[in-house]
């Protein structure tokens, strides 16, 4: 299945995040230089138990959701392949948002620093400044999909809110996750 301009454009903004070394591909390392930034910017000792959760946590979305769209086997993943991927995802399983949801509550887990089962605008702003938002940027992604007013996001907002970032073809505070577009 083809997918939206719409969700292309996201996944495009998304994609040149991940390629942390701007080589125009994204391979596995993106994601451990990914997961070590945003433990640098949460503060977390290298090398310390939450680093190494960090950086496993980002490495997982290498394995689930790259690593199956590098269709010529080179250990890289193109835009083109990315797109073709989801493309293909989506439309062959019906409970993708689910599936999605229930791998990206992993990335929260790794990135609630305080372990208190809710992030912050700190630790919401520190986790996506490793992607290359300013923080200004960061607190207005994290204003626009933090709903209930609390203070706080959830695991469960979380993770829906960024699954749905990736796939989701209605507009909504979702789109505002990589601090809009």
């Amino acid at each position: 299945m083809a997918i939206s301009n719409f969700v292309k454009r996201k996944l495009a903004m998304a994609f040149y995040r991940f390629d942390r070394n701007k080589d125009g591909v994204v391979d596995e390392s993106d994601f451990a230089v990914l997961g070590a930034a945003v433990a640098a910017l949460q503060g977390v000792e290298e090398g310390s138990e939450r680093h190494r959760k960090i950086v496993a946590a980002h490495q997982t979305w290498w394995e689930a959701y790259f690593k199956g769209s590098d269709a010529n086997g080179d250990g890289t993943v193109t835009l083109e392949e990315y797109f073709a991927r989801v493309g293909a995802w989506t439309s062959a399983d019906p409970d993708a948002l689910a599936h999605a949801v229930a791998g990206n509550e992993l990335v929260f887990d790794a990135i609630d620093v305080n372990d208190d089962g809710a992030l912050s605008a700190d630790e919401f702003s520190s986790y996506l400044q490793a992607y290359g938002l300013t923080d200004a940027d960061a607190r207005t992604a994290f204003a626009r999909l933090h709903l209930d007013g609390d203070g706080t996001m959830s695991r469960s907002a979380f993770a829906k809110n960024i699954s749905e970032y990736y796939i989701s073809e209605s507009r909504g505070p979702s789109e505002w996750f990589f601090g809009g577009h």
